[in-house]
Formats: C-alpha cells, sequence, structure tokens
C-alpha cells in the first residue's frame, strides 16, 4: 500500500535521548548524508504474516521456477568474473543451468548450459574457450551458440545450423553486474531495477572488484535464507558481540515503489549501541568498540589509530575520519565525497529474486540468494566482498569463488576476518528455523509466521513478490489456454 493511505502512521523504530533513532544520527554526522539517504520510502507492504506453507511445498517451489526464475531479471555474476573473449561460468539457480559468456569485447551472452544432442552440462566451471564444445561426443558451437559441427553429421539428416542454435536467455548489465533473464517476451532490465541507478550514482559499483567471493550451501528455503539478510532485528539475540557498536532497532527501512519495482532497504547505525543493551553503553563506548574492531583488518601503521582514550567528544565523525585516510593510503581510494553514514554504515538494499548490494565503505558486499536445485529445503548463498580499484589502476582479477559444503563454516575462512562468526551464527540460525517451520506445518497445515510491521516489512515484500509474479505466471497460462 501507498504510505499515504495509511489511517495512521507507524512507528518507525525506537529510540531515547540518549540513544536516536538513525534519522537523528546522521543529522549529526561531520559530513553530512547525501540527499539519496535522506529518501524515504512510500511503499509498506498488505501482508503481516507469510504462509509457513511457502517454504517447503515442492509444488509451490515448481511454481517459483516457472514465474520466478524463468521470467525475472535475476543476478548472475559480475563483468570481472569473464573478462576475456571466451571467458565463461556456469550460472545455476534451481534445477535450471546457464552458461554465461563473453562472445565479444562488449558482449556478454547467455545459453542454457546443456548440449542439444542427449543434454550433456556443457560449462561446469571458470574457463576459457574459443569454442563451446561438449565433453560426451564432441558437438561443438561458435561462441555466439551457432553450431559449429556435428561429428558423423551423416547420421543427423534432419539437423543443421538453422535447427541447432544453443538456446539464449537475454542479457544485460548494470554497473558491472550482469543479469540475465530467460523470458524472451521481458521488459528492459532497467524497469527492474528501479531507484538503484539513482541511489548508487555517488558510489559507483563499476568502479570495484570482487576481491573475496564465497558460495555456501545452506539446510533452509531460499526465501528463509533472503529474510535472515532484510531485518536488523535479529542482531540483539543473534549477534550479542557485535550490539555494542550497532544500533539494530535505532535501523531506518524503506521500500520505494517507482511503479516499475520495489525495491527495499535498510541503513543501520554504527559506532552507536543498540538500546536493547542493558549495559548503559554510551556513544563513545560504542565508537571505541568499532574503531578496535577494525584490528587485524583495516589496520596500518602508516595510518596510526586516533587517540581517543584522551578524545572526550571520540565518535562517530572521528572513526569515518580515520576510515577514510586508512583506505585512502593503503588503497588508494579517494572517499571525501562520502559522508560519514556512507563510511561507516550498513546500507543494504535488494532486487528480488536474488539480489542485495550493499552501498558504501561501511560494508562493501554484494548478497546473491538462490534455491539448491529442485530441494525446497536447500539453498545458496553468495557473498562478495567488493573492494574500490583506484583511479587510473588496473581492474585486479576477480577472486576465485570458495566453496564452503552445508556443515562447513565460515571460520574455516580467516580472509572473512570479524565478519566469520557473525556469518556462521547466521547459518545456525536458518536450519532451525526451516526445520522448525516444518515441525509447525506437522502440527497445522495452515501455519504462518507473525511479522512485525515496520522492522520486517522487507520480509513481507518478497512474500508479496513471489505471490504476485506466480499469480501474474498463472493468469498468463490459463489465458492461453
Amino acid at each position: 500500500m501507498n504510505l499515504n493511505e495509511l489511517d495512521s502512521p507507524i512507528q518507525e523504530g525506537f529510540g531515547t535521548e540518549q540513544a536516536p533513532l538513525y534519522d537523528d544520527i546522521i543529522s549529526q554526522d561531520a559530513v553530512p548524508p547525501s540527499d539519496y539517504l535522506k529518501a524515504r520510502g512510500n511503499y509498506l507492504p498488505k501482508a503481516r504474516s507469510v504462509p509457513f506453507n511457502v517454504y517447503t511445498d515442492p509444488a509451490y517451489a515448481e511454481l517459483e521456477k516457472e514465474h520466478i526464475w524463468k521470467k525475472s531479471w535475476q543476478f548472475a555474476c559480475r563483468e570481472e568474473e569473464i573478462p576475456e573473449v571466451g571467458d565463461r561460468i556456469p550460472y545455476d539457480v534451481g534445477s535450471l543451468s546457464f552458461m554465461i559468456i563473453r562472445t565479444a569485447p562488449d558482449t556478454i551472452k547467455a545459453f542454457d548450459n546443456f548440449c542439444l544432442h542427449r543434454g550433456t552440462r556443457l560449462c561446469s566451471g571458470p574457463s576459457r574457450v574459443q569454442s563451446i564444445r561438449c565433453p560426451f561426443h564432441g558437438w561443438e558451437w561458435e561462441t555466439d551458440g551457432e553450431l559449429k559441427n556435428i561429428p558423423a553429421q551423416w547420421d543427423f539428416p534432419a539437423l543443421n545450423k538453422s535447427t541447432c542454435s544453443l538456446k539464449q536467455a537475454k542479457v544485460d548489465a548494470w554497473e558491472g553486474c550482469v543479469f540475465i533473464n530467460p523470458d524472451p517476451d521481458c521488459g528492459p532490465l532497467s524497469d527492474a531495477l528501479g531507484i538503484l541507478p539513482e541511489h548508487f550514482s555517488n558510489f559507483s559499483l563499476k568502479n570495484r572488484f570482487t576481491a573475496l567471493h564465497t558460495r555456501k550451501k545452506v539446510r533452509a528455503n531460499w526465501k528463509i535464507l533472503f529474510e535472515g539478510f532484510l531485518e536488523s532485528y535479529h542482531v540483539i539475540e543473534t549477534h550479542p558481540q557485535i550490539s555494542g557498536y550497532i544500533g539494530d532497532i535505532k535501523s531506518r527501512y524503506d521500500i520505494f515503489d517507482d511503479g516499475n519495482a520495489k525495491i527495499g532497504r535498510f541503513m543501520s547505525p554504527i559506532g552507536v549501541p543498540s538500546p536493547l543493551r542493558e549495559d548503559n553503553i554510551t556513544e563513545r563506548d560504542a565508537s571505541i568498540t568499532l574503531m578496535e574492531s577494525f584490528l587485524g583488518t583495516l589496520t596500518d601503521d602508516s595510518v596510526p589509530f586516533p587517540d581517543y582514550e584522551n578524545m572526550e567528544d571520540f565518535g562517530r565523525k572521528d572513526v569515518a575520519a580515520w576510515k577514510r585516510e586508512m583506505l585512502l593510503k593503503t588503497l588508494g581510494a579517494d572517499c571525501s565525497h562520502l559522508s560519514d553514514a556512507e563510511m561507516l554504515d550498513g546500507i543494504q538494499y535488494e532486487m528480488f529474486p536474488n539480489f542485495s548490494p550493499w552501498l558504501g565503505e561501511g560494508f562493501a558486499v554484494m548478497y546473491q540468494f538462490l534455491p539448491y536445485r529442485d530441494n525446497p529445503n536447500e539453498s545458496v548463498f553468495c557473498i562478495r566482498m567488493m573492494m574500490p580499484i583506484p583511479e587510473g589502476a588496473p581492474r585486479p582479477p576477480a577472486a576465485e569463488i570458495v566453496e564452503l559444503d552445508f556443515d562447513q563454516p565460515y571460520s574455516s575462512l580467516p580472509e572473512w576476518g570479524a565478519m566469520c562468526e557473525v556469518y556462521d551464527q547466521d547459518m545456525s540460525n536458518l536450519p532451525l528455523m526451516h526445520r522448525g517451520i516444518e515441525g509447525a506445518l506437522a502440527r497445522d497445515p495452515d501455519a504462518c509466521s507473525k511479522l512485525a510491521t515496520y522492522q520486517e516489512q522487507r520480509c513481507a515484500a518478497l512474500f508479496e513478490f513471489v505471490e504476485e509474479k506466480i499469480a501474474q505466471g498463472e493468469a498468463a497460462t490459463a489465458a492461453r489456454g
């Protein structure tokens, strides 16, 4: 619903005089927020609950495959993962599989990832090829998908180039992110992006590269996985070790409906304590704790820590100033144009069904959420750490993908630093939620969740997106007879 249609305003977070809400926090920053951070959403989902069966029902997962994954713009990869002509990678979403390949310096295509002969998978990992060749019988295509050769073609008299080209999906890119849509009748990517180009105009994703890339299998439905990263409400219970410098229930939530797409966002203030803590930690204490969390990750001898022990008013502005200097000296990244909020805060956007880029240097990552094969009880979580490319420097190669199986923890990847503990805590919750939902359905087939109006509105928005896509797809199918 449009926010202007509400009978009465909803409470947008919880704050006190000592622990103010997000808008009040950023209004006091030394470098003020950009206009897009001040922008307010105009949409609030009507959904206040989600029926639990949408997470576990195989028939519902089939509807998602038909009407979402076959008919939506979805994030597939980054351009730096396929920098040269002939570079290719697979993109798997459930049981669907596509091959993303650079066919010319400025052209990327996506093909169904199976041989037209007997279905053999054509691309199983990153590689560089001069042609697309089936590893089973040697059927071969040009990189543009046109048939090149069938061994013993005399035995296939009815087949020729006009009938044996590889089937393509639509491809487009934004800021170095490659998207595909298998629907030949789909609208443009620009419609699906909504307000993302406007809001990221001050923070170029194109001028960043994939410095770390991890793909983790999870024993939970892909929507449960996605929902686990759409709110900060869980921080105090799930991540108590970081609640001392993250203002969880002071976060700002918005959904922007431009008539084509509904794009959600949360902004969690960093360097301030959670109001739910019972130890009366001050904002100065929170900023010091945040500063010390950088030890061993962002530290460099050429940029010493501020002398915060002797600074009575030490706060967010000082951490942001230090971080600008650190990134300039260590990475050559000029962040002088970024506000304190963009330097520190957790600012996450999402474009359903699977794309979630973060804005700013506070946490410069990109999330991707996918179903795993045809099992509604499993999913895949992909994280990319997106680092800036110094002006004039060549683009570094993309990091290789590190695969984590279901029971492999992030703690086995020290390169993720303190985030290992955070992600492992999240991964411990999600299977419990999925199993709990299965138990609830065993007791009551109509069991459903109960969503917070404000803090969990993006979870409701995901449910609405899925339901609307399925309803539209089923209606179109019925109309065709």
